[in-house]
């Protein structure tokens, strides 16, 4: 039977991450939900609350810039492009194996195949994992324009698979393409416990009044999920503060994207999308989960 606490544990990390908590951070909370449960022998539960309601607690506690800068997935901009590389190397390292068990030990490498096979790739990334990185990076204007590169790639690739030379320009060993597909794996399920090694991300003042106030609406719109309705009217409200106060827009709001969240954070968000459904979700969830032992 799971352990009631480390199922606990499990699913408030989870719910930590999806607050902008580093692993770092989150790591000597759950040692504190130890250490209570094991002084007086309550349950996490009990002592703590659920799960998601440790999480806002402990993200309300924290100062705001310390947080990561994550969309209401839980997910900053380059786990929406990581995660888009995990179903290529998945399948990479399964034909691999599969090729092997069937006696296949060497992979033919020709133009054709390695430019089709590279454009199609581009082409799942610019589907699956450009626009929610670039949404979460606040340009979800750029984001709509990645099915049109997708596209692009596509079309590409198809040319390049039937008119581009064929010839060998040599073999590479299945072996090899199994470990480069595992590395790849492992190095994209290590991404999380790095980005908790780094120091908290920092914004660069932004040069005009104008253009903080478009990179307001970006962020709202992208990251947040504001309905770009509701987020024009806030950055009217906050043009309006800024021409009162008279000063400067990082003066009067600190980063602009601990204000942006702020505004957001009891907004309603929009409907998403199908290609950002649960299924996207569970495995943008495992990706980021994937170094907890910082």
């Amino acid at each position: 039977m799971t352990d009631p606490l480390a199922r606990w544990e499990m699913q408030a990390r989870i719910a930590m991450s999806r607050r902008g908590i580093r692993p770092d951070t989150a790591a000597p909370l759950i040692a504190q939900v130890r250490a209570h449960c094991a002084d007086t022998g309550q349950g996490p539960d009990e002592a703590f609350g659920a799960p998601q309601e440790f999480a806002e607690t402990a993200a309300a506690q924290l100062p705001a810039e310390s947080l990561d800068p994550v969309d209401r997935q839980g997910l900053a901009a380059i786990d929406h492009l990581t995660g888009s590389l995990v179903l290529p190397a998945v399948l990479l390292l399964v034909s691999s194996i599969v090729a092997l068990l069937s006696g296949i030990v060497t992979v033919p490498l020709t133009p054709a195949a390695l430019v089709g096979v590279a454009l199609m790739v581009l082409g799942h990334v610019a589907v699956v994992g450009l626009p929610g990185t670039l949404r979460a990076a606040g340009r979800p204007t750029a984001a709509r324009a990645s099915f049109g590169l997708a596209a692009v790639a596509v079309l590409l690739a198809a040319l390049s698979f039937t008119q581009l030379p064929r010839t060998r320009l040599g073999e590479i060993p299945t072996p090899v393409t199994g470990a480069v597909a595992a590395l790849l794996l492992w190095l994209l399920f290590r991404r999380d416990g790095a980005a908790a090694r780094r120091g908290p991300a920092r914004t660069a003042p932004t040069a005009s009044e104008d253009g903080w106030l478009r990179r307001l609406n970006g962020l709202l719109v992208g990251r947040h999920e504001v309905t770009p309705q509701r987020a024009a009217d806030l950055v009217d409200e906050a043009r309006a503060h800024l021409r009162a106060a008279g000063t400067s827009p990082d003066e009067e709001f600190g980063p602009i994207d601990v204000y942006a969240g702020q505004l957001a954070e009891h907004e309603t968000a929009r409907r998403r999308p199908r290609w950002r459904g649960r299924t996207a979700g569970a495995v943008l969830d495992l990706l980021r989960r994937g170094d907890r032992r910082a």
